[in-house]
């Protein structure tokens, strides 16, 4: 597996996002919760990925690194401060019974006595009982909890929980470039 870190910066459309995290990490101004809004297929799973790495890297200067422990756990799926939540395997909507287990993890203190991030994966996938449940945490996190959305179609998300996120919008590159990416890859 090609490493995220590397993944999100080959992909030449996600630089502004990624620097605008970058810049609100270093200055301490990392939101709380972020509602990644993409384009199918155009890198919602790896940003978010990129910044779960962001707040649990263990080189807090260099964030992140792509090198530490805690990279390399986030990359791999098995940092234990770093939680994904998607539509169980029988179903098509993330259920109410999955966000009250995310809840209770995410007010625990964390394993590496840092961080912990959510990754809610499609988040439209909420049903409306999860999507109630979730925003108790979305107004009230715990210092140092990232929960990140991500979502193609974000309208169809509670008006209550999009109000509690900022939203980083991912656009389809243009044709041409696309092309030429691609064409630079065989």
């Amino acid at each position: 597996m090609m490493d995220p870190i590397a993944r999100a910066q080959d992909l030449f459309w996600l630089e502004p996002q990624l620097a605008q995290l970058k810049r609100a990490h270093r200055s301490g101004r990392l939101p709380h919760a972020l509602l990644v809004h993409e384009v199918p297929g155009c890198g919602g799973s790896i940003l978010a990925t990129h910044a779960a790495q962001l707040q649990l890297c263990a080189n807090a200067a260099a964030a992140p690194c792509g090198t530490c422990q805690s990279c390399n756990r986030v990359a791999a799926g098995t940092h234990p401060d770093c939680h994904r939540v998607a539509p169980e395997e029988d179903s098509q909507q993330i259920r109410i019974d999955q966000v009250r287990a995310l809840t209770e993890a995410l007010s625990l203190s964390s394993h590496g006595g840092g961080g912990a991030v959510a990754i809610i994966e499609p988040a439209e996938a909420l049903n409306a009982n999860a999507a109630n449940a979730l925003l108790k945490t979305l107004e009230e996190p715990r210092p140092g909890v990232l929960l990140i959305l991500v979502s193609a179609s974000p309208g169809r998300l509670p008006a209550t929980v999009r109000s509690r996120c900022q939203r980083l919008q991912l656009k389809r590159p243009p044709r041409a470039a696309s092309a030429g990416w691609l064409a630079a890859r065989r």
